[in-house]
């Protein structure tokens, strides 16, 4: 699980917010935000703050990780789905194609399912 500071940095990070555009915002030198960005105690007491400098609630910052994963979870699921349905319409093609295939032999129908095995 990760830690409000880990939350808060990453969040700042994907906004491609630098610590010296933070630590302007909340009237403090870069190094003295990096040391709050880095304690999650620190970041505790400046919650609401921080969430304001990023544009964003507390309530989000705290949960950001979980958020973060459950999208990345579901992106997941979105991209093996779509690799199943790629898969599914090469197979059908190919079926397709091996029909066509067996009747332009003059086979006519393929044999019964039951009869293949």
């Amino acid at each position: 699980m990760m830690t409000l500071s880990a939350n808060i940095r990453q969040f700042r990070k994907e906004k491609g917010l630098s610590q010296e555009y933070m630590a302007d915002r909340l009237c403090m030198s870069q190094p003295t935000y990096n040391r709050l960005e880095r304690n999650s105690l620190a970041c505790t007491k400046r919650l609401v703050q921080l969430a304001n400098a990023l544009g964003t609630t507390p309530d989000n910052l705290q949960n950001y990780h979980l958020t973060n994963s459950t999208q990345t979870e579901a992106e997941e699921k979105d991209r093996r789905l779509r690799e199943q349905e790629v898969k599914i319409n090469f197979l059908s093609r190919y079926v397709r194609y091996l029909q066509e295939t067996w009747q332009a032999y003059g086979k006519g129908d393929l044999p019964a399912e039951n009869s293949l095995k």
